[in-house]
């Protein structure tokens, strides 16, 4: 709900309260602002170059379309990010590399790519996502308070106790930001009138197994 003059102001604002600072600040003057360059780190060390890998545009033109403006807003905010068209088997390879260990690896900065969450019913994609070691976690998050919860999820005999654990989880994230969820995209399925699912309305549709394909009926 935010326009433009709002969230350039409220950048500015998460920069300078978190210790950056800018060889030429960002400002925004008399209903304009003034794009800034040289963003320096906490620690008064200049940032560099920053990696965005997206998907091509001949690919995945919306995931493509997001990198380059993301890549623009972060230019203008003085972070020196460079959006990277790549093909989609190579990001793939990327970001999941695992290294002898079977640890990932992350050679990149940031990345723009697809995921399901699985099961909603019981999600366990939390831990896997993001618990420290998580077989999922490529991001390589780890944060003790996100495993206790994680733990006490797994651990809850109540439904309010999971729920409690859960959005817990869901807090953190939302501070820590290891993904930022971009959009979502609609799905289209089509089935014979004759069929019968026991629902029709979940999560990622009725793909994969959250259509309970094996309890389908034909009519």
């Amino acid at each position: 709900g935010m326009d433009d003059l709002t969230r350039q102001q409220t950048a500015i604002d998460i920069l300078t309260e978190a210790g950056y600072t800018w060889e030429t600040a960002p400002t925004i003057e008399d209903e304009t602002f003034t794009a800034g360059s040289g963003l320096i780190g906490p620690d008064g060390e200049a940032v560099g170059q920053l990696e965005l890998i997206v998907p091509t545009a001949s690919y995945d033109p919306l995931r493509a379309t997001f990198g380059n403006y993301i890549s623009g807003v972060a230019q203008a905010m003085g972070i020196n990010l460079v959006a990277i068209p790549t093909d989609f088997n190579k990001i793939v390879n990327d970001v999941f590399a695992l290294d002898e260990d079977n640890n990932y690896t992350s050679p990149f900065d940031m990345f723009i790519l697809g995921y399901s969450l699985g099961n909603a019913a019981f999600p366990t994609f939390h831990c896997s996502f993001f618990c420290t070691g998580g077989d999922s976690n490529n991001t390589q998050y780890s944060n003790e308070d996100y495993d206790a919860a994680a733990d006490a999820f797994d651990a809850a005999l109540t439904e309010e106790d999971a729920f409690a654990a859960m959005w817990e989880m869901e807090r953190l994230i939302a501070r820590d930001k290891p993904h930022v969820p971009l959009f979502d995209t609609g799905i289209l399925e089509f089935y014979n009138n004759r069929v019968a699912y026991p629902f029709t309305e979940t999560l990622s549709g009725l793909q994969f197994l959250s259509g309970q394909q094996s309890t389908v009926t034909a009519r």
